[in-house]
């Protein structure tokens, strides 16, 4: 026997012994060792880019499925494009040595994986809420690939992943490159899943494939050894990137000048702006505008999930008394904004709401974006230290990778208050004075100098002498 007969062989004995594992690199095997070996119900695998991550855990799932019969096994992939891109190709590129009659039958229209021993590997995209059709099924093992860009990643694992393997008591694999923002749940998984030793990191440095020349032009373009894409996407560090924040001015030492208390004027112009929220938050700002200090300061806040109208009405004029009411009387805003669609905006401002809101343009967003910028960087925005989540969101606001769009964070949404306060600033009024004209002047306790009125009085007789006295010579006295 030749030894490629001995090898094609060899390979068709590992297949039908339901081994894949002959099929990947020294550092991938580490992951898997370490995957086995844990019993957690949940593993966190921390990585970096050009590893071989997705390659590792699709070989995984078809192991699963070849060594159990009848184990169900879920594949999540944070975009549905991925599964195509990516996933498919890949569990397509495994199976090429594998003999005809174990290749499982793909459904198309399911995007389900049939293998003969009644295994299945179901595939799925969790964009678009597709992650919800999963409720309700049964899994024994769970792969979530690339789980730090999976979005609401949380609630998918705690609300619809979890109860899927409660009664098979399988498994749940999270597995991912760092995500731009540590505010990403995926880092508290993976901080969490260290300390208890169901956790696995790999650098590039030990990817057996990629040698020192490859590294050294992937660290150029990554912008060298300090950068943050370098740090994160081939060191697995968590940072949160100053690349993709939305306001790298909100540092935490400049947080601690503007977020403090401040005591309001006399007179002032107050704004309500509201970012609109259809499958995200609905965000408030309350905010006014100090002429005297040019000065925006953010009163209070408020976050609400799916509101109808009424309650946004509700929400805002109880706010709105709440800061702005005096003697009886409710200052009321000078603006009111939001980026609601017409038909909204048009009910919350008819009765009984007759809210008198303005429709902020949402033209060239970058722009508006740098404005709040310099306000934070000459400190020309003031944070009443109740406004908690808005601090945070300052401090953790990132773009997604497109850098077009705000990125979703686990614990603030789709950051709707930094879109009220950047609504907020592109609608300020700065040059208006809200101070009444003679403010100030009491003619009751007002000190006049004396010698006003006789500097006033001499300077009238002088003005006689030169222009009325030589008049009289060709008028009579009384048309004087």
């Amino acid at each position: 026997m030749t030894p490629e007969l001995d090898l094609k062989t060899a390979k068709e004995k590992l297949w039908r012994s339901g081994i894949v594992s002959w099929k990947l690199h020294d550092t991938q095997l580490q992951m898997y060792d370490a995957i086995n070996s844990s019993t957690s119900s949940i593993f966190v695998i921390n990585s970096s880019r050009q590893i071989g991550k997705s390659y590792l855990l699709c070989a995984l799932a078809i192991e699963w499925a070849l060594k159990y019969p009848s184990t169900k096994i879920c594949y999540l992939a944070p975009q549905a494009k991925m599964v195509k891109k990516i996933i498919l190709p890949r569990i397509h590129t495994i199976f090429e040595d594998c003999p005809e009659e174990l290749k499982p039958t793909y459904r198309v229209n399911d995007q389900v994986y049939i293998f003969v021993n009644g295994s299945e590997i179901h595939i799925a995209g969790t964009d678009a809420d597709r992650c919800e059709n999963i409720r309700g099924q049964v899994f024994h093992k769970v792969i979530c690939d690339e789980a730090g860009f999976i979005d609401r990643l949380d609630y998918v694992v705690s609300s619809i992943l979890m109860p899927t393997i409660s009664t098979t008591r399988g498994r749940i694999i999270l597995s991912s490159t760092p995500p731009i923002s540590s505010d990403h749940s995926f880092v508290r998984y993976a901080r969490e899943a260290e300390a208890g030793g169901y956790y696995i990191k790999k650098t590039i440095f030990e990817n057996p494939l990629i040698g020192k020349e490859q590294i050294e032009e992937l660290k150029k373009h990554a912008g060298g050894v300090t950068s943050d894409a370098w740090r994160r996407e081939y060191l697995a560090e968590f940072i949160t990137s100053e690349e993709f924040a939305i306001f790298p001015e909100a540092t935490d030492a400049q947080m601690d000048k503007l977020v403090k208390m401040w005591q309001r004027p006399p007179y002032f112009d107050s704004y309500t702006s509201v970012d609109l929220g259809y499958t995200d938050n609905t965000g408030y700002l309350f905010a006014y505008w100090d002429f005297l200090a040019n000065k925006l300061i953010i009163e209070d806040e408020a976050l609400q999930q799916k509101p109808n109208s009424s309650k946004i009405a509700e929400l805002i004029r109880a706010k709105e008394k709440d800061l702005w009411e005096s003697n009886g009387t409710i200052k009321e805003p000078l603006k009111r904004i939001m980026d609601g669609n017409d038909i909204t905006i048009s009910d919350l401002n008819s009765p009984p709401n007759s809210l008198r809101f303005v429709k902020t343009r949402n033209d060239d967003p970058q722009a508006a974006v740098n404005e709040v910028r310099l306000m934070l960087q000459n400190e020309q925005i003031i944070i009443h230290p109740r406004c908690k989540s808005l601090i945070i969101q300052l401090k953790s606001g990132v773009w997604d990778t497109t850098k077009k769009k705000f990125a979703r964070s686990e614990s603030q949404g789709h950051f709707d208050l930094l879109a009220a306060l950047i609504y907020l600033v592109r609608n300020l009024i700065k040059y208006k004075n809200p101070f009444p004209p003679g403010i100030g002047l009491d003619i009751g306790t007002m000190y006049l100098d004396p010698r006003i009125n006789k500097t006033y009085s001499k300077g009238v007789n002088e003005l006689k002498k030169v222009f009325l006295d030589p008049m009289k010579k060709f008028f009579k006295n009384d048309d004087f």
